[in-house]
């Protein structure tokens, strides 16, 4: 079976260190269990607003993110089973396989099959009906 694995907050916490840098930049508190829902901007300062997604164009932000705690060893457990995963991302400034460099999900530690497999959205549509499962969320 082909399983599409989506890279932020699936494999890679990305909301940690994009909170931190916010919190940072407009001395606010604001914490990963207060976003209750996908629209951040809800969250965060006024006088931030939609510059939230400000952050996601800067690529050295994937340099200081980690995986999801046992994200790894999902997929190495799943392609153990036989099944073929892919990593689905959308990325600005081409940087989709800095995501999977920086947080530490490269060939490496994947055996080989990390930056290999990965799917830029530009591309999702064209391979997601060859898919038969999509990992888009992780639970707490």
């Amino acid at each position: 079976m082909v399983i599409a694995c989506d890279v932020d907050d699936v494999a890679c916490d990305l909301v940690t260190e994009w909170i931190r840098l916010y919190n940072r930049d407009y001395f606010d508190t604001l914490s990963t269990p207060d976003i209750t829902e996908w629209n951040i901007v809800k969250f965060v300062k006024p006088e931030c607003g939609d510059k939230i997604y400000d952050y996601l164009d800067n690529p050295s932000l994937y340099d200081t993110i980690y995986p999801v705690e046992r994200s790894i060893d999902g997929v190495i457990a799943l392609r153990n089973m036989g099944h073929r995963v892919v990593f689905v991302t959308s990325a600005v400034n081409g940087c989709a396989g800095r995501k999977l460099s920086g947080c530490r999900i490269g060939d490496s530690s994947l055996n080989g099959e990390g930056l290999r497999r990965t799917i830029s959205s530009a591309a999702t549509s064209l391979s997601l009906g060859r898919m038969r499962l999509l990992m888009t969320e992780r639970t707490t």
